[in-house]
């Protein structure tokens, strides 16, 4: 676990935070949604697993940590947005 000032004082560290939870291109909750067991790698080159097997989507990274979707395809000028319920560890 970071703390903020440990990010501010590392800003390569905080930029490879940032880079885990974008992907190079614009992935649908339906495309997630049938993304069942693949990876997503992440900007940052960071790799998690698309888990919907237990119900929510989830995306969960290599030591097993699951973040949750909690609110799909927003539209913004740039792509399309997913929130998640925790911070992804690369």
């Amino acid at each position: 676990s970071v703390t903020i000032g440990e990010l501010i004082a590392r800003p390569k560290v905080a930029l490879q935070l940032v880079l885990a939870h974008f992907f190079e291109r614009t992935i649908s909750a339906t495309e997630l949604l049938n993304m069942n067991g693949e990876p997503l790698v992440m900007l940052n080159g960071s790799t998690f697993t698309i888990d919907t097997s237990s119900g929510p989507t989830q995306l969960v990274n290599g030591d097993g940590l699951a973040s949750t979707l909690i609110a799909i395809d927003l539209v913004s000028t740039d792509g399309v947005v997913h929130i998640v319920d925790a911070v992804l560890q690369p």
